[in-house]
């Protein structure tokens, strides 16, 4: 089995539940781990770097307001465009989330 991953994909966007996130926007990380069988590549199936990345940069074009739709809708693309992949993990952080304290970030992982 391989592992496929991006990790620490950066990505500021205006996505939040509340009013002031979407005016200043938040900056987010996304980390995507694709598992696929190694024999797939004997069938010309492979799990290209540049869509997933592209992937990624999508889902944040969406107008979400929780990490977890974002997540859902982000791991729901990826087994759409990579039909052979056999297990998807989806990591994302909204990185110092506007409230009290010193957060580094709030976190939402899927797994499918």
């Amino acid at each position: 089995m391989y592992t496929i991953s991006l990790h620490k994909v950066n990505i500021i966007a205006p996505l939040g539940m509340y009013p002031e996130e979407q005016i200043l926007s938040n900056c987010f990380q996304v980390d995507v781990d694709v598992c696929q069988r190694a024999e797939d590549y004997k069938n010309g199936h492979f799990v290209d770097y540049v869509v997933l990345n592209d992937l990624v940069h999508q889902a944040f074009q969406a107008n979400e307001s929780i990490l977890e739709a974002l997540a859902q809708n982000l791991l729901t693309t990826i087994q759409i465009t990579f039909p052979f992949v056999h297990k998807v993990k989806v990591t994302l952080r909204k990185m110092h989330p506007p409230m009290k304290g010193d957060i580094a970030y709030a976190q939402v992982v899927l797994e499918a």
